[in-house]
């Protein structure tokens, strides 16, 4: 839907557009809320009180945090961490898939986050044992081991 006022868009079912707080005409407000119109104070049968027109709204953010991930969610993927190839796949698809499991989510982002870090740090160990001309092999060739 767009607003009359801003412009803006906003979908059907909101009370309210997210950037001016205009009303929306196609949802019916329930009256039992309203003050009387005709209540005798002094000031001429309102309230004293007048809600301003332009008041902005802060709406629910799409992301649900109370949902939670279970015992045995959390048993059930870490099962599903220990399976070569699918467990990087499935790290993906938690992190940036569609899962209103906010604590699901950030658990696979850091894992992938701390996956990047270890594999940058093994390249930059390769690059300087290679530039170095260390050969690693004759290392532990001649190493001696306890008997």
């Amino acid at each position: 839907m767009i607003c009359r006022n801003c412009g803006g868009e906003y979908p059907d079912y909101k009370d309210n557009c997210p950037n001016c707080g205009t009303r929306n005409p196609n949802v019916s407000y329930n009256s039992q809320y309203s003050a009387p119109q005709n209540s005798g104070n002094r000031n001429g049968g309102q309230y004293g009180y007048q809600q301003p027109v332009n008041t902005v709204y802060v709406n629910e953010p799409d992301v649900h945090y109370d949902e939670h991930v279970s015992i045995g969610g959390w048993i059930g993927r870490w099962l599903v961490m220990c399976i070569p190839i699918v467990n990087i796949i499935m790290l993906f698809v938690w992190a940036f898939g569609g899962s209103r499991k906010y604590s699901l989510k950030t658990w696979a982002r850091a894992r992938l986050l701390l996956a990047l870090i270890v594999i940058i740090a093994l390249l930059i160990t390769v690059i300087v044992l290679a530039v170095s001309g260390v050969n690693v092999q004759e290392v532990f060739k001649n190493a001696k081991y306890y008997r």
